[in-house]
């Protein structure tokens, strides 16, 4: 069956693409993940200047819950940008399919520079971080802030003529931050991030279970599937740009749900994470047969907004 897709002007051989995060901090994994279905990977979200406090992950970075849940606060590179630049574009285009390069939204001259070092490597999209569910409640909740937005895109735009898809995550904005977004030239939107911040702690030591000050970290998995496909769907009735949906997918069925919501393509991160590679190939194989036991669908692209 057709599972190609699209966004915007990126072709995908199929919906699935693996979320930036720890497991894209290098091509390795992504390595292990195209031959299973896997159309793309989206890389760590790379920082010119790590501020001193962020220059190491806090440990512990995850709690695992029953349900398939993680939270974490990721918030740092474990190898610094000049990685990407002087390795592992190089073997991400020899591994082929999609490579969106993550830049941080926080730091504009950062994304500046950044697109000028990189733009030559021609990324099929930057991914720009306007989000971060634990590093927003210590350094300024880039989520809430529109204006921020606006001068990023402002600034960036006119240095690629490469997409520039925006990440958001939810908030009582969602919809104001996306129609800022694509009004300032995005080529689409990227949703959600994870969703927070959230705590647990340890009912032994009355301490929290992340390493973080504070504790609190960004929440993702299945817990927030209902909420990530109502983002899907609210935007998709306003944007005219395409959507990505992220947040929870572990299946087929959330695949499918998410196309029918709205998106064009799908991130996944916290089910791969954990249960590795094998996750593309039960959800390509899953796909095809809905495809193949629902006729009025022809191929992926059908679904989108069904």
């Amino acid at each position: 069956m057709n599972i190609r897709t699209k966004v915007g002007s990126v072709e995908l051989n199929s919906p699935l693409l693996i979320g930036s995060g720890f497991i894209t901090e290098d091509t390795s994994f992504y390595a292990r993940s195209v031959t299973r279905g896997c159309a793309g990977m989206v890389s760590r979200s790379l920082k010119l200047n790590v501020p001193k406090e962020r220059q190491r992950v806090p440990a512990p970075r995850y709690v695992v819950t029953n349900d398939g849940s993680m939270l974490n606060c990721e918030w740092g590179n474990e190898k610094p940008w000049t990685n990407w630049r002087d390795k592992e574009f190089r073997l991400a285009k020899e591994i082929r399919g999609a490579i969106i390069l993550s830049i941080s939204g926080r730091d504009v001259e950062s994304c500046k520079q950044l697109i000028h070092e990189l733009d030559s490597f021609e990324p099929d999209a930057y991914e720009v971080n306007i989000s971060c569910a634990h590093s927003g409640e210590l350094h300024g909740n880039l989520n809430l802030d529109i204006e921020h937005l606006r001068y990023v895109l402002r600034t960036i735009r006119p240095l690629t003529k490469r997409p520039i898809w925006v990440k958001l995550s939810y908030s009582s904005i969602l919809l104001d931050m996306a129609v800022a977004a694509e009004q300032n030239g995005a080529d689409a939107i990227v949703c959600t991030n994870s969703i927070g911040p959230g705590l647990y702690l340890d009912p032994k030591t009355g301490r929290p279970l992340l390493g973080i000050i504070g504790g609190a970290g960004g929440l993702t998995g299945s817990a927030i599937f209902p909420i990530a496909l109502q983002c899907v769907f609210k935007l998709y009735k306003h944007l005219n740009i395409p959507i990505v949906g992220v947040g929870g997918i572990s299946t087929a069925e959330h695949v499918i749900q998410m196309m029918l919501a709205g998106a064009s393509a799908v991130q996944l991160y916290t089910a791969p994470a954990l249960h590795g590679p094998r996750v593309f190939e039960d959800i390509t194989n899953g796909l095809e047969t809905y495809l193949a036991d629902h006729e009025v669908f022809s191929n992926c692209v059908d679904l989108v907004g069904y």
